[in-house]
């Protein structure tokens, strides 16, 4: 079965005009600028990317817009008739920005943590963020297919129901992904519980009802799938993840170096990698390689690897309570 590489996400930098508390870029904050690839280099990531069958890549950082080639990078994956996506925190934007990127970037995610300025700037670490955030919203939302993009964790779980709210009234997609650590230096504090996690998922189907919501972690997602369809977690199946340094792990938050590019090709990488392999035949362990979703679902593969150093284990907030799993 050939895997084509569909999605690729690039870090291109791991500088930040914030300080959030969730951020999985947080210890590279202070690394240098030198560090970060080239103009060049990112071209020839996605050079190298296309013939492996590529097709969408989403821009991230850090914070992308702290890049003054951003839009160099962004007018070169569009000449090559790719789909652009960008994730932005939204305090950086605007009307040059909108000048400057019109017809060029096929969906911005904006992110809000909280219903309030007060809960998301704490969580965001900077003052007035959340109504620059908020503003941004509003202004590209004209000129941009936009979401909001909520990650829940411990601290901010029961602020669901109200950034939801805000995403409905300005008329955009809401976007929800769950916390992931992905080192051990993480705060740990923000982890959901099995319990929470159940509670979101809960909370998200009742949203499912009155607006356009996409939550794609695995287990939510494949109940909306059949079970022998290829779907659910595809880190390393047919995404990559690309650090600002040229670095390349499963995916963003999976923290397992495959390589980098600048010694070994993308090719290589994608084509002779074991563990890809492995993700890519589901050779799964523990529950969810007894699971009978183990084609549509798979599990979380960076919460199963931030839990046991083992990227194959089973999800640890799985709570699908499937008898073929639970057989010893």
């Amino acid at each position: 079965m050939i895997f084509p590489l569909y999605y690729l996400t690039w870090n291109i930098t791991c500088r930040c005009n914030l300080k959030c508390r969730h951020c999985y870029n947080k210890v590279f904050s202070e690394e240098s600028i030198l560090d970060e690839m080239s103009t060049q280099e990112g071209k020839d990531i996605i050079e190298d990317a296309i013939p492996l069958g590529l097709r969408a890549i989403l821009f991230t950082g850090g914070e992308p817009l702290v890049r003054t080639d951003l839009l160099e990078l962004v007018n070169f994956a569009k000449k090559k008739k790719l789909l652009v996506f960008l994730a932005t925190n939204g305090t950086l934007i605007d009307s040059v920005f909108i000048e400057k990127f019109k017809g060029l970037i096929d969906k911005v995610n904006i992110s809000l943590d909280a219903g309030s300025a007060k809960k998301h700037d704490e969580i965001r670490g900077s003052n007035g963020a959340f109504n620059k955030s908020l503003e941004a919203t509003k202004k590209i939302k004209k000129h941009f297919n936009t979401s909001i993009a909520f990650t829940a964790h411990a601290h901010n779980l029961n602020e669901l129901f109200a950034v939801a709210k805000i995403a409905k009234d300005i008329g955009v997609f809401l976007t929800i992904k769950r916390y992931i650590p992905v080192r051990k230096e993480s705060d740990q504090s923000l982890i959901l519980s099995q319990f929470n996690y159940r509670k979101l998922v809960n909370n998200v189907n009742k949203l499912k009802i009155q607006q356009k919501i996409s939550f794609n972690d695995p287990f939510p997602a494949s109940s909306y799938k059949r079970i022998d369809t290829y779907s659910g977690c595809l880190a390393g199946v047919n995404s990559l993840s690309v650090d600002f340094n040229g670095n390349v792990y499963i995916c963003t938050k999976l923290k397992l170096l495959l390589g980098n590019i600048k010694k070994i090709s993308l090719k290589k990488i994608w084509n002779n990698t074991k563990i890809l392999k492995q993700l890519r035949n589901r050779e799964l362990k523990g529950k969810c390689g007894r699971c009978d979703r183990i084609l549509s679902c798979g599990g979380c593969r960076a919460a199963a690897y931030i839990e046991t150093g083992d990227p194959l284990t089973s999800d640890p907030l799985c709570f699908y309570n499937n008898k073929k799993s639970n057989k010893k």
